[in-house]
């Protein structure tokens, strides 16, 4: 099962013994565990490490480690690193070692650590040795210490664990991995959980147990990967290859697929790419006939398989041929069977009525081998090949079983329907969808007589062409503006485009809830807040 969208806690002996039963039958999916603090000396284990790590692999509740740091030198630095290694030596977690760096108790402040040479050579020196360990490094931490602190190619360069108690993690870059929402403040869902009590609670964006298993980390590798490969995890593993570029110098899939130069990777990259991604989930078994790197050829080879279906028979996971053209074939049998040429591929990750939402190569990004998610018409899809997954496949009908906010799950579909937006659907209001919406303001203010450039970003341009909405405007800026009211959980009345009594009410509640003027009027005060926060 992913972790995507599950919420998990953290403990330590802090918390004292707990049942990681009860935790799992409030709902919470996965666990990460103090290991230790500090130098290496055994009174700094947490006393509750290894009975916590047992109870979690007794209840099947994936975890993680996570290492509360002290380090003021270099020396203490490297004794952590001995430290957690120390204790992690003869266990397999299946999320990641993550450095907790904060200065909870102002000990670093009191001892002369809190700067930002100390604080960045300790991340560093922890981080990448227990990468070179084998291990997947995570960085907690916040704010103070990512403005502050620590260097930003360390920050930029490890999956964060990010604590921000509030409603919404003002965390919003595309590495931001665990959420830390709640604790002894919790917004959303409260702070304890029954005959567990009050708890750090967390909500996870990777599908780590696949991630880590299949890339061989954590003692995770050879026997020990998974037997089988399940669509929901080969479609959270697609996800993961986004903005996940190992080589910016080089294709990296044509460098693994070999025998081709930079000037074929621009067409063979989509077909290789999907196999270079099986590869790295650790079942390129799953593809007839090999890696290969022309979309005809996959056809083919999923054809004489028995697992090529019509596109009427879409599901997600299915690897999807597309037609821009809509050319017959000319693929021997496939000609005669009435298929579309095979010109690009993607893997399906959502279906719905006219479009699907599909991953892949070679479709947009800065490099041909960059991932991206995109929203394609169904129309153009000439064939679907289905590989053979540990559960037979992913439900005809997933759009039924969406576990996010149903409200933010319309506003990402109409923002895809109406702007051509390549959002992912998830229901869940994070900086891709914010990102969109500020496009989509953008988008309408140009058509008001604005020059601007559609980027995303609220910059000084966009806030100068933001117009006063107010009770009894109408159009299409009302439903940009009720669209980011709704993704920040307040009652507009209805998505249509009329700034009732309700939407003003809702303008109102925002404005007092983020310290802007209250009156209602949504103008680049407000904007600028619903675009940046």
């Amino acid at each position: 099962m992913s972790l995507i969208n599950k919420k998990g806690v953290d403990i330590s002996s802090n918390n004292g013994k707990i049942s990681i039963e009860k935790i799992k039958a409030a709902g919470f999916e996965f666990a990460m565990i103090r290991c230790g603090f500090g130098e290496n000396i055994t009174e700094q284990d947490d006393t509750l490490w290894e009975e916590n790590v047992r109870k979690c692999e007794a209840a099947g509740v994936p975890w993680g480690a996570y290492f509360y740091s002290y380090a003021c030198s270099e020396e203490s630095a490297r004794s952590e690193l001995e430290h957690a290694l120390r204790l992690l030596k003869g266990k397999r977690p299946t999320l990641p070692v993550a450095l907790d760096m904060e200065d909870a108790d102002g000990y670093h402040e009191r001892h002369g650590g809190w700067n930002y040479t100390n604080v960045t050579r300790a991340c560093r020196i922890f981080l990448d040795g227990i990468r070179k360990a084998g291990y997947y490094p995570m960085l907690y931490t916040g704010f103070e210490e990512i403005e502050n602190y620590i260097a930003p190619d360390i920050v930029n360069g490890h999956d964060i664990w990010f604590a921000h108690w509030a409603k919404k993690c003002g965390y919003t870059e595309d590495n931001l991995s665990i959420w830390q929402y709640g604790g002894e403040v919790n917004l959303i869902d409260g702070n304890s959980i029954p005959g567990v009590g009050v708890i750090d609670k967390d909500l996870c964006y990777r599908d780590y147990p696949t991630i880590i298993k299949s890339g061989g980390f954590n003692g995770w590798d050879g026997e020990s990967k998974p037997t089988g490969l399940t669509a929901e995890q080969a479609m959270s593993g697609a996800r993961g290859m986004v903005g996940k570029d190992e080589d910016p110098a080089h294709c990296d899939i044509m460098k693994w697929y070999g025998g081709f130069d930079d000037d074929i990777n621009a067409v063979a990259c989509c077909c290789a790419g999907m196999c270079y991604l099986f590869d790295k989930l650790g079942h390129l078994e799953l593809i007839p006939g090999g890696k290969v790197a022309d979309c005809g050829s996959l056809a083919l080879n999923f054809y004489k398989a028995g697992q090529l279906h019509k596109p009427s028979e879409i599901r997600p996971g299915d690897l999807v041929i597309f037609s821009w053209s809509h050319d017959k074939t000319s693929v021997s049998p496939l000609d005669d069977l009435g298929y579309m040429c095979f010109e690009h591929v993607e893997m399906c990750l959502k279906v719905f009525d006219d479009t699907i939402l599909s991953v892949g190569a070679n479709n947009g990004g800065v490099e041909c081998d960059d991932f991206q998610i995109k929203t394609r018409s169904r129309s153009d899809i000439s064939a679907c090949c289905r590989p053979k997954y540990a559960d037979g496949g992913a439900d005809e009908t997933p759009a039924e079983k969406e576990t996010g906010d149903g409200n933010v799950y319309a506003i990402q579909k109409w923002l895809n329907k109406q702007y051509g937006f390549d959002v992912y659907i998830d229901g869940i209001y994070g900086n891709q969808t914010r990102t969109a919406l500020t496009k989509a303001l953008q988008t309408e203010l140009n058509r008001l007589g604005a020059s601007l450039e559609v980027d995303g970003i609220y910059g000084p341009q966009t806030r100068a062409a933001v117009k006063n909405l107010s009770n009894g405007s109408t159009g299409a800026l009302v439903y940009v503006l009720q669209a980011f009211l709704i993704c920040n959980g307040l009652q507009t009345g209805g998505f249509d485009g009329i700034f009732g009594y309700m939407t003003e009410a809702a303008v109102l509640t925002y404005q007092a809830a983020e310290g802007l003027t209250v009156d209602g009027i949504a103008g680049r005060e407000t904007f600028e807040a619903l675009a940046t926060r």
